[in-house]
C-alpha cells in the first residue's frame, strides 16, 4: 500500500471505498471505529505495509499494572 493510501486509512470519508482483495467493498468505518477505541484507551494503532506483499496492523497495549 502506497504512503499516501496509509495517512488516509484512518479518516472518515464515505466517497473512499475501494474494491477488496476479494472484491468485497466498504467504507472504512470498522478501522476508523478501531483506531478511535483505540485511542480513547491510551494505546497505539500502527500499520507497516510493503506494497505486493500485504499490510499489518498493530496496536500497541500498554503495561498495565492491577492492584
Amino acid at each position: 500500500m502506497e504512503k499516501d493510501k496509509i495517512n488516509e486509512l484512518f479518516l472518515l470519508n464515505k466517497n473512499k471505498s475501494e474494491i477488496g482483495t476479494f472484491g468485497e467493498s466498504g467504507t472504512g468505518l470498522g478501522l476508523y471505529l478501531v483506531k478511535e477505541l483505540v485511542e480513547l484507551n491510551k494505546e497505539i494503532i500502527s500499520v507497516v505495509s510493503e506494497i505486493g506483499k500485504g499490510t499489518s496492523f498493530d496496536i500497541l497495549l500498554p503495561e498495565r499494572k492491577f492492584n
